[in-house]
């Protein structure tokens, strides 16, 4: 059966019963999902006596959205400026096909997840940081929530733009405070710590994320061989899995679980956001949250860096710093020990240094780095992976502002570079890096051998 609810002046309605009238195994797609969703809310509306979110007579019109790696999403509009989101979770993941099996039913994760941060924020704050949800649909493992539209926009892209609002990175530290600090097992009464811990061990996707976060970027990239033998840096990448998993058991709280700016919605007018995409959600170690949301401020800046001439990485580097300093004042303002914050801020380095690395070697997929300047991408691509790699190997003891640290210098590095070149496009040279990192640039500069401008190695 199919399970719907919605949300009216920041209060859940009880769940109701709708008949279901298309099976699991069903796809949505473009042709399909406009009359899903016509008769999955004319069947809310008149089960709660809500008014559709969007006109059901006449035509509706659907678009698919991109920028998804796992699920398939569409809006779904009425022609008359109203429109609603359509998330639908088939049984393999999207950018892989169909080989690529998954099982369709963390849809019901991401369905539990939602109520579960309305439970630990309260309706009222639930309101401001979650989007609307209309249906939820547990046969076809399919949502129909709030269109986040105009003036709100994906963050991945507006970072990209050179739009960064330091009150978005605010408002996102506060978010994060909030759902972390309620749920800390330092905080919670044994019985709901287990609960948590039980309801969101996430495994499947977790295994996931260990492969495709921690372990890929290191074995599966030629600019990557350098790591093959170093023996320190896989250890510390061996630690954040080992944390990712959750063996830290004294530092654990409900995550969002794939925190990065694909999966915020923001208005930068306002500093508002909304959090999205919550089937990775796990009770594990606070700074995976932080590291992954602050890795997309970093890509940001190494793709500002190289594409935009260094427009807008001051701003990224002030967001960084803001949504940290909020994250750290909103845990220590609920009454968590120093401690908690300081272990997330030293985790936060090693999960995003790994975000930023497997994003350079393009394991992100819909986030990779796009420019079609093959030489740009390459050196955009080689900046993030050296900042990356610095964040891990630093990261003990430190917390974002290493991160700031390292873009600096990487900044420094690139424009003394470019400046001393005669001609064409110079990748950052790295004077300090051990002699590994020198072969990567060799590597880069091999496969670009067919371009017009040559790629020179300082």
């Amino acid at each position: 059966l199919a399970q719907a609810f919605s949300f009216s002046g920041g209060r859940r309605r009880a769940p109701l019963i709708i008949e279901p009238f298309a099976t699991m195994a069903d796809v949505l797609t473009p042709a399909t999902v406009g009359e899903y969703a016509r008769t999955c809310l004319a069947a809310q509306s008149v089960a709660v006596g809500d008014l559709s979110p969007v006109h059901l007579e006449g035509q509706l019109r659907v678009r698919e959205i991109g920028g998804g790696n796992i699920n398939f999403a569409f809006v779904v509009e009425d022609g008359m400026g109203s429109a609603v989101f359509v998330k639908h979770a088939a049984d393999f993941i999207k950018v892989l096909g169909p080989e690529a099996k998954l099982a369709s039913e963390r849809m019901k994760l991401e369905i539990g997840v939602f109520r579960e941060f309305e439970r630990i924020l309260g309706a009222t704050v639930a309101a401001k940081f979650l989007p609307r949800i209309y249906v939820t649909d547990e046969v076809r493992m399919a949502i129909v929530m709030e269109y986040l539209g105009s003036p709100y926009q994906a963050l991945h892209q507006s970072l990209l733009d050179g739009q960064s609002d330091v009150c978005v990175a605010q408002s996102l530290g506060e978010v994060m405070g909030l759902l972390h600090s309620r749920t800390h097992c330092s905080v919670l009464e044994p019985s709901e710590r287990e609960r948590l811990s039980s309801a969101y061990k996430n495994w499947r996707m977790r295994e996931i994320q260990l492969e495709y976060v921690f372990t890929k970027f290191i074995w599966k990239d030629r600019r990557s061989e350098h790591l093959h033998q170093d023996s320190d840096f896989l250890a510390n990448v061996e630690e954040l899995k080992a944390a990712y998993r959750g063996e830290e058991t004294a530092d654990l709280a409900l995550l969002h679980g794939d925190l990065h700016a694909g999966s915020v919605m923001a208005d930068g007018s306002t500093g508002a956001v909304k959090l999205i995409d919550t089937e990775l959600a796990i009770f594990g170690p606070p700074g995976m949250d932080v590291g992954e949301l602050l890795s997309s401020y970093a890509l940001a800046f190494c793709f500002r860096l190289v594409a935009a001439d260094g427009d807008g990485c001051d701003a990224l580097l002030e967001a960084i710093g803001r949504c940290w300093a909020t994250y750290s004042e909103t845990l220590a303002g609920a009454g968590l020990a120093p401690e908690v914050a300081g272990r997330a801020g030293e985790l936060a380095m090693g999960f995003a240094g790994c975000e930023v690395a497997r994003t350079a070697v393009g394991l992100a997929y819909e986030r990779s780095f796009r420019l079609a300047d093959p030489t740009m991408k390459a050196a955009a691509e080689l900046v993030a992976f050296r900042v990356g790699e610095r964040c891990i190997r630093g990261r003990r003891g430190r917390g974002p502002e290493l991160m700031q640290e390292e873009l600096r210098l990487a900044r420094q590095q690139f424009e003394a570079e470019r400046a001393a070149a005669s001609a064409g496009f110079i990748l950052v040279a790295d004077e300090l890096a051990a002699p590994p990192l020198a072969g990567v640039v060799a590597i880069v500069g091999r496969e670009q051998t067919e371009m017009p401008v040559p790629l020179p190695v300082v």
